[in-house]
């Protein structure tokens, strides 16, 4: 089920499982799913699934198949998705030995699911981090940089004995403290460029 209330069908295995696969519904509605979702124990079983009234959507999908059996991931609250079992015509219908299990699986397949969307959750978070990591870490090597030439500026002034070329100097080494202070307001303690003049 898609958070926007349409049908995807996410995984088909078996035979017809073409048909299945990859599917995206609207909605629920005129589906087994939705005949489940109905039930309130979210288990359904039908004795043929290729001529259940209830599917109206795409019924072609169901032709071959006959007993069938659907039960619902999670809670109406938070729902996963809808778990369909069905065998061709001809086959026996599902044993109630066999239905009884279905919800313990459901309510496990539901519990990984949750896990699964927490795990990427976290990963998801600690991607960010590292990301505000090298963030820090590279404007902490911009800045470095911004303080280092400064220093290399301060230091060639002195050589510098045209006025003007000196004056030039003396406002790039101005320029690169403002840049430099303006950038760093979290580091309050680092020592300021200074120049004389």
């Amino acid at each position: 089920m898609g958070q926007g209330g349409e049908l995807r069908g996410s995984l088909a295995l078996g035979d017809g499982a073409e048909a299945h696969r990859g599917i995206v519904l609207p909605s629920s509605a005129g589906t087994l799913a939705a005949a489940a979702l109905g039930e309130e124990d979210g288990l359904i079983t039908v004795a043929d699934v290729g001529t259940e009234v209830r599917i109206t959507v795409q019924p072609e999908r169901w032709k071959g198949f006959g007993p069938a059996v659907a039960v619902t991931v999670g809670t109406k609250e938070k729902l996963s998705g809808v778990l369909i079992l069905a065998r061709r015509c001809g086959r026996p219908a599902f044993a109630r030995a066999e239905i009884a299990a279905l919800p313990g699986f459901a309510g496990q397949a539901a519990l990984a699911l949750e896990l699964a969307d927490r795990r990427r959750d976290t990963e998801q978070m600690s991607m960010l981090a590292d990301h505000d990591r090298i963030a820090r870490d590279l404007h902490d090597l911009a800045i470095q940089r911004l303080f280092a030439t400064g220093m290399t500026l301060q230091s060639a002034q002195r050589f510098v004995e045209h006025p003007e070329a000196s004056e030039r100097l003396a406002r790039a080494i101005d320029d690169l403290d403002a840049t430099r202070a303006s950038s760093t307001p979290t580091y309050p303690g680092r020592p300021r460029t200074r120049r004389s003049r």
